[in-house]
């Protein structure tokens, strides 16, 4: 465990797991998986972290605990989302990637739609806008219209998004 147990009231770590990472087709690097949860809403959630930063007392894991706990604490309190998970894919390149699984519903739960969400852009300004998108779709498909259009890159872009 890390000396980093438990942000008060944000965020718990549950586990850690040493793990080597694939950074490159010929390079690894010692990393740390860290499952943790956000406290205010009981969700999960998992990323990795340089081992040497893991052991630094000044390393900056708190505050990427911090960080990622605040994000889902903010996302969960939109009255539409319903739920979110934890869930990795891996890419082409072999590299383990992390996502959020957002569960979100205008009419708490009958019609949803997931929002997965990497966790390396894990921001309210970034997936709210997604989210709250994913429920317009919902909303027009059930009165029968056509889905609106996605926001656009530019819009993340102004709303300081990715």
């Amino acid at each position: 465990m890390s000396v980093i147990d438990t942000i008060p009231g944000v965020a718990r770590i549950i586990a850690t797991q040493p793990t080597v990472e694939i950074i490159g087709p010929t390079q690894t690097q010692e990393s740390v998986e860290i499952t943790a949860v956000e406290l205010k809403h009981g969700v999960f959630f998992q990323f990795r972290v340089n081992r040497a930063v893991y052991v630094d007392p000044a390393g900056d894991v708190d505050v990427l605990l911090n960080f990622l706990a605040s994000e889902i604490s903010a996302l969960m309190d939109l009255p539409y989302v319903l739920d979110a998970d934890p869930s990795q894919e891996v890419d082409a390149a072999g590299h383990i990637r992390d996502f959020m699984d957002f569960v979100v519903s205008p009419d708490g739960g009958t019609n949803s739609a997931i929002l997965h969400q990497p966790m390396d852009s894990l921001e309210v300004t970034v997936a709210e806008p997604m989210l709250s998108w994913l429920v317009r779709v919902i909303e027009a498909r059930l009165a029968g219209q056509a889905p609106p259009a996605p926001p656009s890159p530019q819009t993340l872009l102004t709303t300081g998004g990715v």
